[in-house]
């Protein structure tokens, strides 16, 4: 299709967006992303799909109406697509211009700024729209059993297509606004989630949805899945024509205001933000907040106090762990106190609430477990974006061959630039072994206070303990070493967390669908008892969520799921390792014979020619 549409362009003058799509249809991974799409979005539906579809065995008449479930979840599963994956197709279309210099290149083109931005524009939303075009086979398949009216058919078709273009935009304004990828790529979602969901919050906040009952135009204004939700109560096929396109319209305005917007805001930051320089807002944070607990400290009772001052350490013999730990804001111990302040208290208050309450009932005991999954989901987002970071962010910056030149093996390299990370995965610990502490706590004092660890009351809190301390201490340290190797092979810093972070989404939903979910029509719905519920394994997240909830396969009840489970995720955390290390070499393109470790040096070697035994 990208050919074709080449094709087209060419005569239409539009050189930037004919380089556009000639660089896309050149990579690989073009073809590879659209194949693995069509791949999960074809697999899902027949695994949704499965029980309708065997219906047609013994009669074929019997599936006829039954077309608009399917034209739901289909649907469904486009708009999931959407929120997800657009955004990251769009929010590094003008970084990537900064980041290699070239933007101001564009500025000397004739090309004025509206149409670099709707020809930058233009090139993600044409493999965007591929990925719609994608599911018309089964839209049309579901169109034809029946129950789906012309006007529904459009107006699913029509929010689809918007919300295309929706988030497109807001990834194109954070590319704009950001200089790097990577924030341009955390600040599309973040703004996402609060464009989708704030709305909704801020009713629920004020009460006005307990009061009475709203319309969705009004609660997610923004949000065109629920919208689309909505449509499905009304009778559309009973709506005149000239109704159904009023209401289609007031439906769409939001949205289309969104994306006025959104470009509007792209057109101004591609001028004023084309050449600002690099900043770091996260130590501009820490820095704010340093002044602020500085002020607050000078007081009658604390004096100025200081528990923990800056150390004025060298780098001696580790200066890649001295530049990691003293000169980076997620390295530096002051500011991972504060992280971890701000992660402690807030679990600390709910634990007290919980002890106010005497100890609570299931509902207590859930937002315990709730904390339980937020914690995870925060460290597991730092550490691997903060570990695909480490080597990416040398390669950004053109800093990697001068790491090169230190007269260090790339062991030790590597060693020393985790050293980091290895201080970020203590500082998520800490609030996980206060969750996981107190819960046990909770579990000995009243054992039958809504304690949801049904399945395992001969096990108790023990099992409980053991399980949740050992795949905190060989999940994340597996998550940051799988983040390293991708940040190793990838060639910028937005491709290393991109990538990190879908590998990582990926292994844990993507056993459910190809293993679980196909071992679960096989069962024909019944309980499986077998040894066959160890396939939940083959997901990190399904030894977590049967920790928390209690519930699962018989199984689970005994510690065979534990040992299997830390034997497979500690063997990766190993093989992981030793990859890392083995690709370190190629990725730094040094030769195995030059370097050497600098403790094994005599000084007056270091200190006359240091660069004596290294090659670039």
């Amino acid at each position: 299709m990208i050919h074709g549409v080449i094709q087209t362009l060419r005569g239409w003058g539009l050189p930037l967006l004919e380089k556009e799509l000639i660089e896309q249809a050149a990579r690989k991974r073009t073809y590879i992303v659209r194949a693995v799409y069509a791949t999960l979005f074809f697999g899902t539906a027949y695994i949704l799909f499965y029980d309708t579809l065997s219906v047609m065995n013994s009669n074929s008449l019997a599936i006829l109406g039954r077309g608009r479930p399917m034209f739901n979840i289909l649907v469904g599963l486009q708009f999931a697509g959407i929120y997800l994956f657009v955004p990251a197709l769009t929010c590094g279309i003008i970084t990537q211009e900064k980041e290699r210099s070239s933007l101001q290149l564009l500025f000397l083109t004739r090309l004025g700024p509206w149409t670099i931005l709707f020809e930058k524009y233009l090139s993600r939303l044409i493999p965007a729209l591929g990925f719609l075009l994608l599911s018309l086979p089964l839209l049309a398949f579901a169109y034809s059993l029946g129950g789906i009216s012309p006007d529904y058919l459009a107006f699913g078709v029509w929010l689809l297509f918007i919300s295309v273009l929706q988030m497109a935009a807001l990834g194109l304004a954070c590319s704009a606004y950001f200089r790097t990828t990577a924030a341009a790529f955390v600040a599309s979602y973040l703004i996402g989630a609060l464009m989708l969901f704030g709305p909704l919050l801020f009713w629920t906040l004020t009460g006005a949805l307990r009061r009475n009952s709203m319309p969705s135009l009004i609660v997610t204004p923004f949000f065109g899945a629920v919208l689309f939700l909505e449509g499905n109560l009304g009778p559309f096929s009973t709506l005149s024509t000239l109704k159904t396109i009023f209401e289609l319209s007031a439906k769409s305005v939001p949205i289309l205001f969104s994306i006025t917007v959104f470009l509007g805001l792209t057109r101004v930051f591609l001028l004023s933000r084309a050449f600002v320089p690099p900043r770091n807002y996260l130590q501009e944070v820490f820095k704010r907040l340093d002044r602020t607990f500085e002020r607050l400290n000078q007081n009658r009772w604390t004096k100025g106090i200081v528990l923990v001052g800056d150390t004025a350490s060298l780098p001696d013999t580790k200066p890649i762990a001295w530049r990691e730990t003293t000169k980076r804001s997620l390295g530096q111990f002051r500011y991972l106190l504060r992280l971890l302040l701000v992660l402690e208290i807030p679990i600390v208050f709910l634990c007290l609430l919980m002890v106010i309450d005497d100890l609570g009932g299931g509902g207590r005991q859930n937002l315990l477990s709730m904390a339980v999954f937020l914690v995870w989901g925060i460290a597991v987002l730092i550490i691997a974006v903060h570990s695909a970071s480490l080597i990416a962010t040398e390669k950004s910056n053109q800093t990697l061959e001068v790491l090169c030149t230190t007269p260090l093996s790339e062991t030790d390299i590597v060693h020393q630039k985790f050293q980091s990370v290895w201080r970020l995965i203590g500082v998520f610990l800490v609030p996980l072994f206060t969750l996981f502490g107190f819960k046990c706590w909770v579990h000995t004092l009243s054992p039958n206070s809504g304690w949801g660890y049904s399945l395992h009351q001969e096990l108790g809190s023990t099992y409980y303990l053991a399980c949740s301390v050992l795949t905190a201490g060989i999940y994340l340290p597996m998550f940051a070493w799988l983040s390293f190797l991708i940040g190793l092979k990838s060639k910028s810093q937005g491709r290393a967390i991109i990538g990190s972070l879908a590998a990582i989404v990926g292994w844990g939903l993507l056993p459910f669908l190809f293993c679980v979910a196909p071992v679960a029509l096989l069962s024909r719905g019944t309980e499986i008892h077998d040894e066959s519920s160890l396939i939940l394994v083959a997901s990190p997240i399904s030894m977590i969520a049967m920790n928390e909830i209690g519930d699962g396969p018989r199984m689970f009840q005994t510690v065979i799921p534990l040992i299997v489970n830390c034997l497979i995720y500690g063997t990766a955390l190993f093989a992981f390792r030793a990859w890392a290390f083995s690709t370190a070499q190629k990725a730094f393109g040094r030769s195995p014979v030059v370097a050497t470790n600098i403790a094994e040096l005599p000084p007056e070697r270091v200190s006359a020619n240091p660069q004596t035994d290294t090659t670039l």
